[in-house]
């Protein structure tokens, strides 16, 4: 790991640990233990989604933390950063 790539993983959980508390879908919890739960590097493949080209990770990780908000997004979860297909 480069200093860098700590700085970023320290930046990421540090957004985490200020967020405030959100108000919690049941059925979206539920989903996500159970699906994205199971695998035990979840949490560091979720990490390294947030670690990519610079600049843009940060504002990629700006724009789930608002829509993460409560009030700050019409989504459960902002997919721009998921490739899907």
């Amino acid at each position: 790991m480069t200093d860098q790539e700590r700085q970023m993983i320290e930046a990421l959980a540090k957004r985490i640990q200020d967020a405030p508390a959100p108000q919690i879908d049941r059925d979206a919890d539920d989903l996500i233990r159970r699906a994205i739960g199971a695998r035990p590097d979840a949490l560091y493949i979720l990490t390294g989604s947030d670690s990519g080209d610079g600049a843009d990770s940060g504002q990629s990780a700006d724009r789930r933390a608002e829509a993460a908000r409560p009030g700050g997004g019409s989504r459960f979860i902002e997919l721009s950063w998921i490739e899907l297909g």
